[in-house]
């Protein structure tokens, strides 16, 4: 299964409960296609480099949140749609990721390439 990336921007006047409301929706969308849901991460309001317009609104600021997901492509439609929908939604992105790398730390990934440097250069030698 791909490991993705989403993205949201949502209104920044949005109560704590809807944009929690919200975030469960996604992961329990993920989870019924029978994927995964790596991590959440929650920037808070943030200031935009550039306003968001709507017809008879405009977006200084916008709740960022950020969802891992190990997912299969079909659900990965379904949780688009679901934030294309969604009237509270400003902007959304998904990213695809490579999957092994992603899930590895940066330093057992390093870790991991010097003994292997150590043991190609020992079955040069």
């Amino acid at each position: 299964m791909p490991l993705y990336e989403l993205m949201c921007l949502a209104k920044p006047a949005l109560a704590r409960p809807l944009m929690v409301e919200m975030m469960k929706r996604v992961g329990k969308l993920v989870s019924e296609k029978g994927g995964v849901v790596t991590d959440i991460k929650s920037f808070g309001d943030q200031h935009l480099a550039y306003d968001i317009r709507r017809p008879y609104e405009r977006y200084a600021k916008a709740h960022i949140w950020q969802m891992t997901v190990m997912t299969g492509p079909a659900a990965l439609r379904e949780v688009l749609t679901e934030l294309r929908n969604n009237d509270n939604v400003l902007r959304y992105i998904s990213i695809k990721r490579d999957s092994q790398l992603s899930l590895v730390p940066q330093s057992v990934l390093q870790k991991m390439l010097e003994e292997h440097d150590q043991s190609s250069s020992q079955m040069r030698g």
